[in-house]
């Protein structure tokens, strides 16, 4: 029994070391930048444009270079890129720039693009350009997310990499951005709800891979469209268990009052004898039901779940959150039998 626990605790070992050499390998000379756990951040373009932040330009993000791939691609993979960039005096008073943070409620993009001709842009309303940003939560085994925001109007186009299923969620149901002419140019914020992505929380100090370019400038801090391989990095800032705590906290609450809600409009559908099929309600879906709120039930008031509730309550709620696909798989499973049964 002791050696089989040796050979248990090495083979983690290894593995764990491996995972870490991988990471490692995979990050080595690329940009990096930090978003950092911030209280209570700036929301919507002009909280953004006239916060600390912003005005004193902490953590402000400017390494962009010329859209150009082979040497973009120079660039992001040599590993001198923390050097200062001198940007094209051609772009003078045109420059690029964001900041990133995060909360419990989700991560937070803010957008300034310089533009002097700002006003005879809008009022010729030839708009500003384009923003194109991708990412991917995570660096490997990961879709990506992709969409292109015109300036000033916010007006978005999501491009899905994949068929909505129980990994991955377009973020246009989930998205908030906000575009506004302000005094350098364009301002452009940007909230990802975690609910989005809850599967693939940065809890543990992830790294993401991120690109965005402005379209206007022909400009890139990511490398070339769709080339992941060749993206920039974020690094979230590992937030401390009292923000873990809160930020499952927020998704669980959400997840529970949404299942409460979907429920009921299920019961009510496939209950009705003329318009859903009782049979498949009364034998497969109000057990699944039953069992899904009698837990949350039982959890107790969520303003006083404690954190080993939170941590009992997170194992579930994947079921809550996706409870449209545990009716479809539900239906799909009682078809089958039904078949076969006849």
């Amino acid at each position: 029994m002791k050696s089989i626990l040796i050979f248990i605790v090495t083979v983690l070992f290894l593995f764990v070391q491996q995972l870490h050499a991988d990471i490692a390998e995979e990050i080595k000379g690329r940009k990096i930048y930090n978003v950092h756990y911030m209280k209570n951040p700036p929301k919507g373009v002009m909280a953004w444009s006239q916060s600390k932040m912003v005005k004193n330009g902490l953590n402000k993000e400017t390494r962009f270079v010329a859209y150009n791939s082979e040497a973009a691609k120079k660039l992001w993979l040599d590993a001198t890129t923390d050097r200062t960039y001198v940007a094209d005096p051609k772009l003078k008073g045109r420059e690029t720039s964001f900041y990133m943070v995060y909360d419990e409620n989700g991560w937070y993009i803010y957008i300034e693009s310089q533009e002097p001709n700002v006003v005879e842009l809008v009022e010729s309303l030839k708009g500003g350009g384009s923003l194109e940003l991708f990412f991917v939560p995570g660096l490997n085994n990961c879709y990506y997310h992709q969409m292109i925001i015109s300036q000033p109007s916010g007006k978005t186009k999501f491009y899905d990499w994949g068929i909505p299923h129980r990994l991955y969620r377009p973020l246009k149901n989930y998205i908030e951005i906000d575009s506004k002419t302000i005094k350098p140019g364009f301002g452009t914020s940007i909230f990802i709800p975690w609910s989005a992505v809850y599967d693939r929380l940065p809890l543990q100090g992830d790294y993401w891979r991120f690109s965005f370019m402005r379209w206007a400038t022909r400009v890139t801090w990511g490398g070339a469209v769709h080339d992941t391989g060749n993206f920039g990095l974020i690094k979230f800032q590992k937030p401390p268990d009292s923000v873990v705590t809160a930020i499952r906290k927020k998704i669980i609450r959400k997840a529970w009052f949404d299942f409460l809600a979907s429920s009921k409009k299920e019961k009510t559908k496939w209950s009705d004898p003329k318009m859903g099929d009782p049979a498949f309600y009364e034998k497969r879906l109000e057990p699944i039901i039953k069992k899904l709120t009698a837990f949350g039930e039982n959890l107790g008031s969520p303003d006083s779940w404690s954190p080993e509730t939170v941590k009992k309550a997170w194992g579930h709620v994947d079921d809550w959150i996706e409870f449209k696909y545990v009716v479809s798989d539900a239906r799909g499973e009682y078809l089958l039998n039904k078949m076969f049964a006849n």
